[in-house]
């Protein structure tokens, strides 16, 4: 558990605690700003995540439709329900997970 706890401490905890030194330092002792441009750069970070996970959501919104007909039309068989869905993400470049 320590060696959990040291890694949580070296690889996430120091980095965004010097992070919020260095920003604090840099623009003139407010830590109010600095709170701010912390968020804005994390979210930055992370906006590759954001669009792709945006993008898949939609994806599967829009195929929705077709996976309930899929459902309906093999009620009873589970394996022919599975080999059609995978199908169907593989048709339109669906990553389900």
């Amino acid at each position: 558990m320590e060696l959990l706890s040291a890694a949580w401490d070296l690889l996430i905890f120091k980095p965004m605690l010097n992070g919020l030194i260095l920003i604090y330092k840099g623009l003139f002792s407010n830590f109010g700003i600095t709170i701010i441009v912390f968020t804005v750069i994390i979210r930055l970070l992370i906006l590759p995540l954001t669009m792709r996970q945006l993008h898949a959501s939609k994806a599967m919104t829009s195929i929705q439709p077709k996976l309930q007909e899929l459902q309906r039309r093999y009620k009873g068989d589970r394996q022919k329900i599975s080999q059609e869905t995978m199908r169907l993400y593989k048709e339109h470049g669906v990553n389900p997970m």
